[in-house]
């Protein structure tokens, strides 16, 4: 049943790329990103970029392992949106993080 498959894929990406847009926004409003960010595109962008990573011809499996290439990616993903406070308490949990 291809056609039921397409419609949960894309129900699941339309709801995963809300999630990030709410992401971004509250992100936004708490001061932690930037202020000039537009979320839908923000959204857009990252959804693509996760459909990407599994891609595997693209990321072929037996190159590097997915949590890899996942941790680059939020790495990129998170420097590139969060304001210099931002990147101060997202160093700071990293810090906390590791040491735990």
């Amino acid at each position: 049943y291809p056609h039921i498959w397409k419609e949960q894929m894309q129900g699941h990406h339309e709801e995963f790329r809300k999630s990030i847009i709410d992401n971004v926004e509250r992100g936004m409003e708490e001061g932690l990103y930037r202020s000039d960010l537009d979320p839908s595109i923000i959204g857009t962008l990252y959804t693509g970029m996760m459909m990407m990573m599994i891609d595997t011809s693209i990321f072929p499996a037996q190159d590097r392992p997915l949590t890899t290439i996942v941790r680059e990616h939020s790495e990129y993903h998170l420097n590139g949106i969060v304001n210099q406070f931002g990147r101060d308490r997202m160093e700071l949990y990293l810090r906390q993080e590791s040491l735990e």
